[in-house]
């Protein structure tokens, strides 16, 4: 999660405390979209801030101490640029975001001088970030259920399709944490059926139904240990890939920091020789194929000659 999304939902939780008549921790993960645990850590870097509010043990609401007030959060000219312009990106097109980053995006800039709100506008214009989100009604439908699935760790039936077996298929899941990788929702969950972690695009969900029973998540559970190898999403056996990129190829690939796992070798002839480590190789044979015949696949074999399949059936097109 970046800082710029954390930094709007803090101002999101002050807005909610200041603006009802207290707001219970659920309350909170519901109305900013994130787990329990998520607002009970942002609660505390709040306090220690010296956001003035405290939990009311009759209610369980975190309220406004006696008459006093929440004072909104200052911003300086290039902080609130920041979160405009990322906010701004994820509202070109309509998407699960964006009823909240709207009232978000609302709260920060009324909270601007006159002065420093031009100055944001001004600097907002200079900067244009793409980011390009596939969902459909169904992703809108079920994303709020998953979270309250979440946040209640409660089990959840599925009826999915998925596109690489061409299958619908009926399973019980345990929800960990809902995921936004190469512009779309996946669902990363523990799956009866399969006896394993897994991974769900949310909008191939075709029905969901929250169950009654519960479960418990494992407290080892990391996301970033989850995707931990994987070329993007990819899950499979650690495979070790070693390339030969041709010195025209070279010269781009030495600025891209493609995997954290790469090792990149000069060449004396301007060439370079790229190591990786990754988890299954379908997501990194689909970049091999995109530098054509730049790239020379050494390791593993069998990574070699689906490359070079690929390449004869390619050739045979034209």
């Amino acid at each position: 999660m970046s800082g710029s999304e954390r930094t709007i939902r803090l101002v999101q939780i002050i807005c909610l405390i200041g603006s009802y008549n207290g707001m219970s921790l659920s309350d909170l993960a519901q109305e900013c979209q994130v787990s329990a645990r998520t607002i009970y850590r942002d609660l505390s870097v709040l306090a220690e801030g010296g956001v003035s509010f405290f939990l009311d043990p009759q209610t369980k609401k975190y309220r406004v101490y006696g008459n006093a007030f929440l004072k909104p959060l200052s911003f300086q000219v290039e902080e609130a640029t920041a979160l405009v312009c990322c906010a701004q990106a994820f509202l070109k097109q309509e998407s699960i975001l964006a009823m909240p980053l709207r009232r978000a995006l609302t709260r920060l800039t009324d909270g601007l001088t006159d002065e420093r709100k031009t100055a944001v506008e001004k600097r907002s214009c200079a900067v244009d970030i793409a980011v390009t989100i596939q969902e459909n009604g169904t992703s809108h439908m079920f994303f709020t259920h998953i979270q309250n699935a979440i946040l209640e760790q409660q089990q959840v039936k599925l009826q999915y399709y998925s596109k690489t077996r061409d299958v619908h298929t009926e399973r019980i899941i345990d929800p960990y944490v809902i995921t936004f990788r190469g512009g779309t929702w996946y669902l990363i969950a523990y799956c009866h059926m399969q006896n394993s972690e897994r991974i769900f695009r949310i909008d191939r969900i075709e029905q969901l139904e929250l169950l009654n029973s519960k479960f418990v998540m494992p407290a080892t559970f990391s996301t970033d240990e989850f995707f931990n190898g994987s070329w993007l999403l990819e899950q499979g056996d650690p495979v070790k890939v070693k390339l030969r990129f041709s010195p025209e190829a070279a010269r781009w690939l030495r600025d891209e920091q493609a995997h954290p796992s790469q090792k990149i070798v000069d060449l004396p002839d301007g060439s370079l020789i790229y190591e990786v480590t990754v988890n299954g190789t379908r997501e990194i044979t689909r970049w091999i194929l995109g530098y054509g015949d730049q790239v020379e696949v050494f390791e593993p074999v069998g990574l070699r000659e689906a490359v070079a399949e690929q390449a004869k059936k390619m050739a045979g097109m034209y």
